[in-house]
């Protein structure tokens, strides 16, 4: 731990789409498959970081693991007011009685940890600590030297130091009741003074690096050098098992009745369509009403989705300018999507086709993921040109249009019309989106497996079904598959945002 290691950022790390999370549990799970006892996970870094919320996100994502808060191991306030000093100090912990402990983690023996009372400042009481399979050390001295010989793996997690002070201001003064004076006075001393001092040079010895973003996302920075194949290989497996192809669900967002996203409908909504096999989703598309959400909105549904969901998200990245869409297309890579949608501009209408292909190739300069241009002429006024087909780079195009005149003109055709899937299928179609999959995504599985299967009979009969639930909501379309997604899923809000009104 002391010595310090060779960092190095994969490759494959710029196209992660995993959370680092979920990376570093199978990380975690795979380099210590074969390990007989507890294994020691430090997670370190200055305060404001987020080192509390990542170690509960990455305890979520491992089969047996325990957080080890260090924290309750403060000497009590009163002497560090004495010595003016704060938490990155060495002084201001029990070292010796952390590493006693750990001693006794690492050997899977039960301890009793003290408990920290904030109300007097010092410990009051104890309780007891059983070893887990992975037991994450939560804290500012957890990369310390004096642990280095106990730990099995260090993360080292930074972020700005706006961010830090940002978190300190909300948090302490929201849940430990501290008055801003004093929080600014903690963070001059523990985070600009002290951390730097001691804790900072802990970041060379650390195994990998983590930094936390000003939109919250922690992701990994670099690995050490011998780690990089592992990291390699999980990230292309990840990557490899994502197929684009077939059926995507452009998914709904809900609104509770004030108008705010309702982010818990939201997930519910996910879970309901992983449970019936959906593998492909669209986040703010048409029908999930991006015309009446904030951009900061559309990407809060797409961070819960990456987070929950672990089939191919697509992202719609159309805004009002071309430096907007560019900057959500770059946003969307770095926070892991799969496919990117784009509107030809929407506004003014009837533009010269080599205008909108100058467009889309400036966008293509962003795109790394793979790029669907997105046909929609009757609420877009302007269609895609054929010559975009040739001079932009992209993956495919979802055709709203429905006229199936890029079939065979584009790598990849998705036709929006359920009315045609099968004629289009059959005639080179690579996939289909269908709204009313959010409400009956059963059905639209099984009518995707059976094209797949070649079962003609089946699919006459599914694309009979599929026809039918359609209708359903042919004539208002938004506010009627959200009042039928309401009766398939209970508790899911059927409001819409103006300028929609609610089913009638």
């Amino acid at each position: 731990m002391t010595v310090a290691k060779q960092h190095v950022c994969p490759a494959t790390l710029t196209r992660c789409r995993m959370p680092a999370e979920a990376l570093l549990a199978k990380l975690l799970e795979r380099r210590f498959v074969d390990a007989c006892g507890p294994v020691l996970v430090a997670v370190g870094g200055p305060g404001g970081t987020g080192k509390s919320m990542f170690c509960r996100a990455l305890a979520a994502r491992l089969p047996d693991a325990a957080i080890f808060r260090m924290d309750e191991y403060k000497t009590p306030r009163a002497e560090r007011k004495e010595k003016r000093i704060s938490g990155p100090h060495p002084e201001a912990n029990d070292m010796a009685l952390l590493t006693k402990h750990l001693e006794a983690m690492k050997a899977d023996k039960t301890f009793d940890m003290p408990r920290y009372d904030a109300g007097p400042g010092a410990a009051n009481g104890s309780a007891p600590y059983a070893p887990a399979r992975f037991n994450l050390l939560d804290g500012e001295v957890a990369t310390y030297a004096d642990f280095g010989h106990l730990v099995d793996l260090a993360l080292y997690l930074d972020a700005h130091w706006t961010t830090q002070l940002l978190t300190r201001v909300t948090r302490d003064i929201a849940e430990r009741g501290h008055s801003r004076e004093k929080v600014i006075e903690t963070f001059l001393r523990s985070n600009l003074r002290e951390f730097p001092e001691h804790g900072a040079p802990t970041k060379h010895a650390s195994d990998i690096h983590l930094f936390r973003h000003e939109d919250h996302r922690i992701a990994v920075d670099s690995v050490a050098e011998e780690l990089v194949g592992a990291v390699d290989a999980i990230l292309m497996e990840d990557s490899e098992g994502v197929a684009l192809d077939g059926l995507v669900v452009p998914i709904t967002t809900p609104f509770d009745a004030e108008g705010r996203v309702d982010e818990d409908a939201f997930a519910m909504h996910l879970d309901f369509l992983v449970e019936h096999g959906v593998g492909r989703i669209l986040i703010g598309g048409t029908t999930g009403e991006f015309f009446s959400l904030e951009c900061a909105e559309r990407r809060r549904l797409f961070v819960i989705a990456r987070r929950r969901y672990e089939g191919a998200l697509f992202f719609h990245v159309s805004d009002g300018c071309l430096a907007s869409t560019r900057d959500n297309a770059r946003w969307a890579q770095d926070h892991g999507a799969d496919a990117l949608l784009a509107l030809p501009p929407i506004y003014p209408s009837g533009l010269d086709e080599a205008g909108v292909v100058a467009y889309f190739a400036a966008l293509a300069e962003d795109c790394a993921a793979p790029l669907v241009l997105y046909d929609f002429p009757r609420h877009a006024k302007n269609a895609i040109p054929a010559a975009a087909l040739d001079a932009v780079p992209h993956y495919g195009v979802k055709d709203s249009g429905g006229t199936g005149a890029f079939i065979g003109r584009t790598p990849h055709y998705y036709t929006a019309r359920d009315d045609v899937i099968v004629e289009f299928h059959a005639r080179g179609a690579c996939g289909f989106y269908s709204g009313a999959a959010n409400f009956a995504p059963g059905a639209y599985v099984a009518l995707e497996r059976a094209l797949d299967g070649g079962d003609a009979p089946r699919v006459t009969e599914l694309e009979a079904q599929a026809m039918q639930l359609a209708a359903r909501c042919a004539d208002n379309p938004i506010p009627a598959i959200k009042a039928a997604l309401a009766e398939a899923l209970p508790g899911y809000p059927p409001h819409v945002r103006l300028p929609l009104e609610k089913y009638k």
